[in-house]
């Protein structure tokens, strides 16, 4: 039976090639972020038509926030954490809103224990104001 090598080969990717996969994470969330924010000025019938493409970009989003998280758990360079501390921070009132309650729950057990793993990384204000962000949205 062949071992499910997923988890540790992210982890070890994610190490490895932390230099270009982290900036490119923190930009395509904000880039995300950008798109959602945008979204509401167009037209109504615009809106409409792009209706689908939104809900991907909006799930795309909290999925990536999310996923960006589970990095921060990792070891990595401290700016690489403090990138993707600054990237959640910057996007989080436009995100948290789109996640589920399930989804806000998952990702501040994550941000908890990224802020044990990184505890001199100099994250605690941006990741204690993405948690009270999450915490403060009503469904």
């Amino acid at each position: 039976m062949q071992k499910d090598l997923t988890d540790e080969s992210v982890g070890r990717n994610v190490i490895d090639y932390q230099d270009n996969t982290m900036p490119a994470a923190a930009f395509r969330l904000r880039l995300y972020e950008r798109i959602a924010r945008t979204v509401p000025s167009l037209p109504s019938d615009e809106r409409k038509q792009e209706r689908d493409t939104i809900e991907r970009v909006n799930q795309g989003m909290v999925q990536l926030a999310t996923g960006m998280a589970v990095f921060t758990r990792i070891r990595l360079k401290l700016e690489n954490v403090r990138l993707t501390a600054a990237a959640l921070r910057d996007t989080v009132t436009v995100r948290a809103p789109l996640a589920t309650a399930k989804e806000r729950a998952e990702l501040l057990a994550r941000l908890e224990k990224a802020l044990v793993t990184n505890k001199d990384a100099g994250i605690d204000d941006a990741i204690n104001f993405v948690s009270t962000m999450i915490k403060n949205v009503k469904d």
